[in-house]
């Protein structure tokens, strides 16, 4: 356990990326709420209560994959992955490219390979159904995790970055397939 309280989870060779189940979504949307819990202080109460609500319509979209991320029996990050055509935002997206959202891995299970785990399941199920690109958007308080979509070859998109409330701009990042 953690000083947190929280089980750590096994090395990463440990984590099965899987489609979530139905009858999971209430918990990963409390997963993603507590995973975004230290970057939502920067924000504004009204924006979180529009995140909140935004959260539930992602993950029950008809169009969109929402994946999880499982380690001893516990679901510990997900990733909602958005088809190619789907709507993104406030705009639609290319029909050859696929976009991430809401990749979120629990505190105690940090920087043990479960996010790198949810974002290559994502690139090889684009890569499966022939789409040429991978689009997500990230604040930029998330350094680890921009850090890791450097690594994974994913490119700064300047022009696609958006501003989501007057307090709230994301960063766009794209990997051509």
């Amino acid at each position: 356990m953690t000083a947190s309280g929280e089980a750590e989870i096994p090395e990463a060779g440990a984590i099965v990326v899987r489609d979530a189940r139905p009858e999971e979504l209430s918990g990963v949307a409390d997963l993603v709420l507590a995973a975004y819990e230290d970057f939502m202080t920067e924000l504004s109460q009204d924006f979180a209560v529009a995140f909140e609500d935004s959260l539930n319509r992602v993950l029950l979209r008809e169009e969109n994959e929402v994946l999880v991320a499982e380690a001893a029996g516990r679901v510990v990050g997900t990733v909602a992955l958005y088809r190619g055509g789907a709507p993104y935002g406030g705009e639609t997206l290319p029909p050859s490219w696929a976009a991430m959202r809401l990749l979120a891995v629990l505190p105690g299970s940090r920087r043990r390979g479960v996010g790198r785990a949810l974002t290559l399941e994502c690139i090889r199920r684009a890569r499966d159904r022939h789409l040429s690109a991978i689009l997500l958007h990230t604040l930029p308080s998330m350094a680890a995790a921009r850090a890791m979509y450097d690594g994974l070859g994913f490119l700064r998109m300047p022009e696609l970055d958006a501003t989501l409330a007057p307090e709230v701009k994301v960063l766009a990042y794209r990997l051509d397939l």
